[in-house]
């Protein structure tokens, strides 16, 4: 009788265990953006920002270019959307009152601290992801500048470490980071805890029968 509660106990404590990380997938479970759409989020914060440190009240209009030309196409959709909530009336070509002149000097991807999400959860990776770039605006109309300074903006998650691939471009270089290496200990701590939960069952089990 004791052997057999003994048994049943042992039975819903793994239950429990495996109920457990189930609930911690479904928990992990949520749509991750890439890191391109992290990129050009980013980018939009700093057309925002761009947009508040010139602090204009009216409707000025403004021509913008993105240095370098290749790489423009990364952020120049995202800033114009930043800037557009200050009322900057932005032109592709013409005169226009303030020239906005951005280089995108930067943009960095890194991943660290690879652990399990719960004891027996999915692996999940902390994920960095920043952005610079550099902002000259000159007024036309004087020949003025306004502001040059560069803006720094990053922004912190976690994912699960099999959605890397999914969340980087193989193409697009600046949406790579290099995952670390997972350490020794953490790689052999969870088998042996997993033995150690075995011995202590047998041995509770034998003892029992004895």
């Amino acid at each position: 009788m004791i052997r057999l509660r003994l048994e049943l106990a042992l039975v819903s404590a793994v239950a429990l265990l495996a109920l457990s990380a189930f609930s911690q997938e479904n928990d992990a479970v949520q749509p991750v953006p890439s890191n391109l759409e992290l990129i050009r989020s980013l980018a939009a914060s700093i057309g925002d920002a761009v947009g508040g440190v010139l602090g204009r009240e009216d409707s000025s209009t403004m021509s913008l270019t993105v240095l370098p030309r290749d790489m423009a196409w990364y952020v120049e959709s995202a800033l114009l959307q930043g800037l557009s909530k200050h009322r900057f009336v932005l032109r592709a070509s013409g005169a226009s009152e303030l020239t906005g002149e951005f280089g995108f000097a930067k943009a960095r991807v890194e991943y660290e601290d690879i652990r399990r999400h719960g004891f027996f959860g999915s692996k999940i990776v902390d994920r960095k992801v920043a952005v610079l770039i550099s902002a000259k605006i000159v007024d036309q109309q004087n020949g003025s500048i306004l502001l040059v300074r560069d803006f720094e903006e990053a922004c912190r998650d976690t994912i699960p470490l099999s959605d890397i691939q999914r969340v980087e471009n193989a193409g697009l270089p600046l949406t790579r980071g290099t995952v670390p290496k997972e350490g020794f200990f953490s790689n052999l701590a969870e088998p042996l805890v997993m033995l150690g939960a075995i011995g202590v069952a047998v041995y509770l089990l034998f003892s029992v029968r004895s």
